[in-house]
C-alpha cells in the first residue's frame, strides 16, 4: 500500500509539471531556485507524510481539503495560465455568479485539474 500511496501523490504532483519547470526556467540558476525547490521538496513530503496519518478519518479530511485547494488552484492556473494572486482569488471569489460561463469556457481545464485532484484524494486518502 506504501508504494501506490507514494505513487498517486506524485502522479498528482507531477501534473503540474509545466508549471513547475516554466517557474525553474523563469528563477535561473539562483538562490531563489533552491528555496523553490527546497519548498516544492516539503512539499512533496508533508503531502507523503499525510498520506499516512494513522486516524483514517483525519486522513480522509485532510485528503478532502487538500484534493479541494489542488482543484480550486489548479483549475485557476489552467484557464489563467499564471498563478494566483490575491487580487485574482477576491474577484473569483465575487465571479460567483458566472460559474456556468466559466465551465463552458474552460471546462477541459477543469476537468485537467479535477483529475489530478481526485488522484491525490485517492492517494492520500487510502
Amino acid at each position: 500500500m506504501t508504494l501506490v500511496k507514494t505513487i498517486l501523490v506524485l502522479t498528482a504532483l507531477a501534473s503540474g509539471y509545466p508549471e513547475i519547470l516554466s517557474r525553474i526556467r523563469v528563477l535561473g540558476p539562483s538562490f531563489e531556485l533552491l528555496v523553490y525547490l527546497g519548498l516544492f521538496s516539503a512539499l512533496a513530503f508533508s503531502l507523503w507524510c499525510t498520506a499516512f496519518i494513522r486516524h483514517a478519518w483525519f486522513r480522509w479530511g485532510s485528503a478532502g481539503v487538500l484534493a479541494l485547494a489542488m482543484a480550486f488552484v489548479g483549475s485557476f492556473q489552467k484557464a489563467a495560465a499564471d498563478a494566483m494572486s490575491y487580487d485574482a482569488f477576491v474577484t473569483m471569489l465575487h465571479s460567483t455568479a458566472f460559474a456556468g460561463d466559466a465551465v463552458a469556457q474552460h471546462g477541459g481545464a477543469l476537468a485537467w485539474a479535477s483529475a489530478s485532484a481526485l488522484v491525490l484524494l485517492i492517494g492520500l486518502g487510502l
